[in-house]
């Protein structure tokens, strides 16, 4: 089935729960909801893609209420209205509810062009053991799982309404799986202005005008029952909407995590991603002390993303450490592992990316040469003075071969047609990358190869037979690529 839009995604301020407000700006939230009208083809999500972990306000800056330009299009300020609707989370929910049965259309399309069919449904996110979910689905009669699309009624295309929307906007914000569209073989729509019931156990779920704390309850239930398609999920709302009064829930679950931990299961990584993001001094101190012993790879890579969006000074260091121990191992996960600690070092300390790459480089295997050059080819300001060895090295690297005659030539089954990549190669590729230049691919003989590693030493090198330099490495740098725009 064909989507044409449906959903949406992003920020919020935490506020305390209680009157002491943090100061931001105010925001007209009646005036959003009216932008919905124009909402059209947003970023999508939908039954089957969405995962409960997942919170896309988390993915984008907040927006802060910033001014848009004078330029912006019907279309792109709905848009941002929509974001800006999550991105107050709890403070708009009362308006979003008094909305559930607004049937003016908006200018999101979907349709069965894809489907085998389409038809309308009647269900919302039940769990079981929540005394307000018993009762909402006792009132409106709506079945506790989901009965599939209704075949009598079938539907071709189908508007989003600002209701739907407001609908799919409630389930962002409290951690429900509120889907419009059900998108499988068999395609169903779930819209409460199609279906009454919908919005009365939406409304009966969540009352008319919910109080912050009241959310706060919820999402604190979702965590406490430990399905970690819950708690996930409700921790990363927890530390969002409520900072400082969250962070102690928090970690008393990550406790409990630690302690009945399966080996076999990556539930605890999974949780260790969901919080690693957060601000909060306590969290991260205590991240920061599972990193000192943890020795699982997809934990560790989980855990040190506490770094990437508010470095520590400390952090630099202890990922240095990090990397040291992961990249001596050869299997899948600790090589994914230390390229993630590789890159996120070099992103979140931006000023110490010679020093990173010189450290890791240092007593490095084939695996982690190669790693370094994969690395360091998707950040702009790579340190091209500590990759510069690595263009003497002649020993293998990892995996894959190169075409002798080239990616575009016809490729033969014969072996003699191929060449394993050698440190060297993969050296030549990442640095000609980060020059810019047009031919970047390691093709040729090994004679072939070494002329065009031989000439790209001496152009970093200004022509001498070793890499030799004084100067910083943003100097170096800027030499490099000039020396380059002239030779062109």
């Amino acid at each position: 089935m064909k989507v044409h839009p449906l959903l949406v995604v992003s920020i919020i301020v935490g506020l305390p729960l209680t009157a002491q407000a943090v100061s931001r700006p105010a925001d007209d939230i009646p005036a959003l909801i009216e932008q919905l009208v124009e909402v059209e083809s947003p970023q999508t999500f939908y039954a089957g893609t969405f995962r409960f972990t997942e919170f896309p306000p988390l993915d984008e800056a907040p927006l802060r209420a910033l001014p848009l330009p004078a330029n912006t299009s019907p279309a792109e300020a709905s848009f941002r209205a929509l974001i800006r609707l999550i991105e107050l989370g709890p403070e708009a929910l009362p308006l979003l509810l008094e909305h559930l049965d607004d049937k003016r259309e908006t200018r999101t399309l979907v349709t069965d062009e894809y489907a085998t069919s389409m038809g309308p449904s009647a269900f919302v996110d039940f769990r079981p053991g929540d005394p307000r979910d018993e009762f909402a689905i006792e009132k409106t009669g709506l079945p506790k799982s989901n009965p599939g699309p209704d075949f009598d009624e079938m539907i071709k295309d189908y508007t989003l309404t600002v209701g739907d929307m407001c609908f799919a906007l409630i389930g962002m914000i409290t951690n429900r799986s509120y889907y419009i569209v059900v998108d499988e073989f068999d395609a169903q729509l779930n819209s409460p202005t199609h279906s009454e019931r919908i919005a009365i156990a939406v409304r009966e779920k969540w009352g008319v005008a919910p109080e912050r704390v009241e959310l706060y309850s919820q999402l604190k239930m979702d965590l406490e029952q430990g399905q970690p398609r819950y708690a996930e999920a409700a921790a990363r709302r927890l530390l969002y909407y409520f900072p400082g009064h969250s962070d102690q829930l928090v970690i008393a679950h990550l406790g409990k995590l630690m302690k009945a931990h399966d080996p076999g299961s990556d539930e605890l990584a999974d949780f260790l991603k969901a919080i690693s993001w957060s601000p909060d001094p306590r969290i991260k101190s205590t991240l920061r002390r599972f990193l000192c012993t943890d020795t699982d790879a997809t934990q560790i890579s989980a855990a040190a993303t506490v770094y990437g969006n508010s470095p520590d000074p400390r952090g630099h260091e202890q990922l240095l450490q990090l990397a040291d121990k992961l990249k001596l191992r050869r299997d899948p996960g600790h090589v994914k592992a230390s390229r993630m600690i590789l890159g996120l070092n070099m992103r979140s300390f931006p000023d110490k990316r010679e020093e990173t790459v010189r450290r890791f480089l240092k007593g490095a295997g084939a695996y982690a040469n190669t790693s370094a050059c994969l690395v360091c080819e998707g950040i702009e300001e790579a340190p091209l003075a500590a990759l510069a060895p690595l263009l003497k090295l002649t020993s293998r690297s990892t995996g894959e071969r190169y075409l002798i005659k080239g990616e575009g030539a016809e490729k033969w089954t014969e072996d003699d047609d191929f060449l394993p990549y050698r440190i060297c190669d993969r050296a030549y590729e990442t640095i000609s990358r980060l020059l810019g230049d047009k031919e970047t691919l390691a093709v040729g003989s090994r004679k072939a190869m070494d002329d065009k590693i031989e000439n790209l030493r001496e152009r970093l090198a200004g022509k001498s037979k070793s890499w030799t330099f004084s100067a910083s490495e943003i100097e170096i740098r800027q030499k490099v690529q000039n020396k380059h725009r002239a030779n062109n």
